[in-house]
């Protein structure tokens, strides 16, 4: 029993420490809504996924900085009804559930604002027919920031991403153009978004898709030769997004994204001379064998430049000059099919391999 309590006590100690609630308690938002029970299972929107079967209230991962959400509506039969609620955010355990509170706030729909922890109760308006997404910033136990939106409709979702020219060929002087396909029509407060780097996000920029019907339309500017440009699609519902540049806050404003699974989407333009031939056999240089486990041998390609990319466009080796017979080691890469590019006397060309 003794070595349980010293666990429990490591954790919570891990937690305050880094500055992350403890997830298996999560957070819930119990107020007069529901009667202030807590954890909130009569009103499930409102509670901690980790406590209650089916709570609203979870964890949103992949993006730089945590927050937890929850989605909730005032429609005929929905979660709650108009009016005027006080209510708090709140973690704990179960034995405890009131142990950690954020509050004082009267909350201004569409605005990060800062709750206190310990505060008082907090004060929302609720209008009739409306969808409400909530981010509460994953600031540990301290004082933390949380922004309400308020829709006419459900949130939408993000389906797909695709571009325009594919991620190996683009050109220097070539624009991109990115298209989002959505679940539905997006409501009027929201907005679908591309932000992009071209400096491995020491800088970004976003551009604001038009969108017509199920479809968001956005064009990334032309690049030099030798850019790697990279980026992510997200939806909000803040009136003017473009004007943060906190990446903090850029989270927080956050409904939905598609960053391709953490590893964002990306292309590296070419030089709009070269002579390219993708997913061709160039004549001289052989790659073998492919399949490939450990080594790949490749021959023939001296002085040419070679970048091992997955299909995301995502680099995982580069050589700047390679040997007439260059032995190279993808023990370390992980099994699937990856692109070949090489590049070099007023040339490029990419051969596509299978590692094993």
């Amino acid at each position: 029993m003794k070595k349980l309590y010293v666990f429990l006590w490591f954790l919570l100690s891990f937690s305050f420490a880094f500055g992350q609630i403890y997830q298996p308690e999560g957070i819930n938002m119990p107020g007069e809504w529901n009667s202030w029970q807590n954890p909130p299972a009569n009103k499930p929107h409102f509670a901690s996924d980790s406590q209650v079967v089916g709570g609203g209230v979870h964890l949103v991962e992949g993006l730089a900085n945590k927050h937890y959400q929850t989605m909730f509506n005032t429609f005929a039969g929905g979660d709650t009804t108009a009016g005027t609620y006080q209510f708090l955010f709140t973690s704990g355990p179960t034995s405890n559930i009131w142990q950690n509170k954020w509050g004082g706030v009267k909350v201004q729909l569409f605005t990060i604002q800062t709750y206190t922890y310990q505060g008082v109760n907090d004060t929302i308006t609720l209008g009739n027919n409306r969808f409400y997404v909530v981010n509460f910033e994953d600031n540990g136990y301290a004082d933390t920031r949380a922004v309400f939106f308020e829709l006419g409709d459900t949130a939408t979702h993000i389906l797909n991403v695709s571009q325009t020219p594919d991620t190996l060929s683009v050109l220097d002087g070539q624009s991109v153009t990115v298209d989002i396909t959505l679940e539905k029509s997006l409501d009027l407060e929201e907005s679908v978004i591309v932000r992009y780097t071209t400096d491995n996000w020491a800088t970004d920029s976003m551009i604001i898709c038009s969108d017509s019907a199920n479809i968001a339309r956005a064009v990334i500017p032309p690049q030099p030769q030798g850019t790697v440009v990279s980026y992510y699609v997200f939806t909000t519902a803040h009136p003017n997004i473009q004007n943060f540049t906190d990446p903090r806050d850029i989270d927080l404003l956050t409904i939905y994204f598609d960053n391709n699974n953490g590893q964002n989407y990306s292309y590296t333009v070419q030089a709009s001379n070269s002579t390219s031939v993708p997913n061709e056999d160039n004549e001289s240089v052989l790659v073998y064998p492919n399949p490939a486990q450990d080594i790949i041998n490749v021959a023939n390609a001296a002085g040419y430049r070679l970048d091992i990319t997955d299909l995301s466009g995502r680099v995982l080796k580069s050589f700047v000059r390679l040997s007439s017979n260059q032995q190279i080691n993808v023990s370390d890469i992980q099994p699937g099919i990856y692109l070949f590019k090489f590049s070099g006397n007023g040339k490029s060309f990419v051969k596509k391999v299978s590692i094993r």
